[in-house]
């Protein structure tokens, strides 16, 4: 088993076992809302504020970005990848049609032997 690097909490999240297949659209969009609002939290320190953030805080706000990015392409990658399971077993099991080429089923099994 090759070990994890758990530097950073991304590395540990992961879809969960069961989850249904499909793009899982309100788990995205919550992602993009909580980044959207990280930015514009660090554009607010920019424009003219008199306070300003610690450096620090900036650069922990652009990783908190970063790793909700990342978190929102493990949510896109799920829902592309299950979704093409999905539709690669609903194929299997009505191997009856012919395929592109007009091939019956009797005659790619031959062909393939």
């Amino acid at each position: 088993m090759k070990p994890v690097n758990c530097d950073v909490p991304e590395t540990m999240l992961a879809i969960a076992p069961g989850a249904e297949a499909g793009m899982p659209i309100d788990a995205i969009n919550a992602a993009c809302t909580r980044a959207d609002a990280v930015l514009q939290l660090l554009q607010a320190n920019f424009e003219g504020s008199e306070v300003r953030c610690s450096n620090s805080v900036i650069l922990a706000a652009l990783w908190d970005v970063q790793g909700t990015l990342g978190l929102i392409k493990t949510l896109a990658m799920h829902g592309y990848t299950s979704t093409h399971q999905a539709m690669r077993s609903s194929t299997a099991s009505t191997s009856q049609s012919p395929n592109w080429l007009g091939e019956a089923p009797a005659v790619r099994a031959r062909a393939s032997q």
